[in-house]
């Protein structure tokens, strides 16, 4: 593509964006998940003139969803009414933006009409997930775990205390999930019960709420409601009703 650039005399003016993400690798603890490994992506951009060469921007988290007003800011062309995203074209030009500390995620079905919808808020050092249709019974259960990573991990269970308890997690699963990222990188140990922890667990909950409602999210007032497990039952099936049989419903 770059070639075909140079070749048309484009690519000296020409912004090119790279995103290396489709909701993780099809692996455990990665695809069909909120977890880091689930959402974060690679992203190159190459824009002579403005992005500085071999620069790399550690500062700003952002998303998906501030890609069009980024590209539409950088087009000098106007912004789409109550868009969801931002432009992040100040940290594009090496400029430092406030406000840009933290992401939110969200996933909501699997292939065959499979409901699993979790809402996770993300800072550099904290992660805090809420698994909606974690109930103390319910297994999950999606493409991820058909390939030999899975099956790899299981028989070793059945010796690894350790792998054992890593299973059992994956699969059951608990409704809320707290991560120090500074000293858990990969999300292995879950905080959500140390007293200690209570502070900043209960800011990131008014949050991910607060952005729920702003959003319109069919799960916020359960959400809200979290700890009535047959009102977030009901929900669960209500959405899943009026949106599992839509093309693209997750």
């Amino acid at each position: 593509m770059l070639a075909v650039l140079k070749e048309e005399g484009f690519a000296d003016n020409t912004l090119v964006v790279f995103y290396g993400g489709d909701h993780g690798m099809s692996f455990p603890f990665g695809k069909s998940n909120s977890y880091e490994n689930s959402s974060r992506g690679a992203l190159i951009v190459r824009w002579p003139g403005v992005v500085k060469p071999g620069s790399v921007d550690t500062g700003h988290m952002v998303s998906t969803l501030d890609f069009t007003p980024t590209l539409l800011d950088a087009a000098k062309l106007p912004a789409i009414p109550n868009i969801d995203g931002r432009s992040f074209l100040p940290a594009l030009k090496g400029e430092k933006m406030s406000g840009w500390d933290r992401v939110f995620t969200q996933y909501n079905a699997a292939f065959g009409n499979n409901w699993l919808p979790m809402r996770c808020m993300r800072t550099k050092e904290r992660s805090y997930i809420w698994n909606a249709w974690s109930n103390g019974t319910k297994k999950y259960h999606t493409e991820n775990m058909a390939g030999l990573t899975w099956k790899a991990m299981l028989a070793a269970a059945e010796t690894n205390p350790a792998i054992k308890a890593r299973t059992d997690h994956y699969t059951f699963r608990v409704p809320e999930e707290f991560y120090d990222l500074t000293q858990d990188r990969f999300e292995r140990s879950n905080l959500i019960a140390e007293p200690g922890r209570k502070t900043e667990i209960e800011a990131m909950r008014k949050e991910l709420l607060a952005m729920m409602k702003r959003t319109g999210d069919p799960f916020a007032e359960a959400f809200a409601r979290r700890d009535d497990k047959d009102f977030v039952a009901g929900v669960l099936e209500k959405v899943k009703q009026e949106y599992g049989g839509k093309k693209g419903g997750s």
